[in-house]
């Protein structure tokens, strides 16, 4: 299983750059500004948020156990998971993830372990108050 565990969060930690991450006001279409314009607060913010997601899928929990068991079944299959989603993640005034979402894995059940997996976690710090959500974050899925 350890090597299991690498496999996902070794495509968090290389696929999440200041360049995969942007932000978005309320409105689709409002006030996108793409990482390389916003200011350097929140792009450490979305390096930290991008740390926390990896001790999350680092975890031994059963949710993260059968998020990375359907991945390994899946891998260069037809039905496969995607090699990268994208995850826009709203983030509470108190570092609580609020609200997540991502395009839809071919598996109801590896959708609903990922959306547990994140939605239970907490950043150890607030979003800036300035900061335009959600976050987009490039997760990849497979062995780089």
């Amino acid at each position: 299983m350890a090597r299991l565990l690498g496999f996902c969060t070794a495509g968090l930690s290389g696929a999440l750059s200041s360049a995969d991450v942007r932000a978005q006001g309320g409105t689709p279409g409002t006030d996108y500004r793409s990482a390389a314009t916003v200011p350097v607060e929140w792009q450490q913010f979305a390096q930290r948020t991008q740390q926390r997601i990896g001790e999350w899928l680092q975890s031994e929990d059963e949710d993260v156990r059968r998020f990375h068991a359907y991945l390994h079944d899946r891998a260069g299959g037809e039905a496969g998971a995607p090699d990268a989603l994208i995850v826009k993640i709203w983030i509470a005034a108190d570092g609580k993830i609020d609200r997540v979402d991502f395009p839809p894995l071919p598996d109801a059940r590896a959708n609903t372990d990922l959306r547990i997996i994140l939605e239970r976690g907490r950043i150890d710090q607030p979003p800036p108050a300035d900061m335009l959500q959600p976050l987009h974050l490039k997760v990849a899925l497979k062995r780089q």
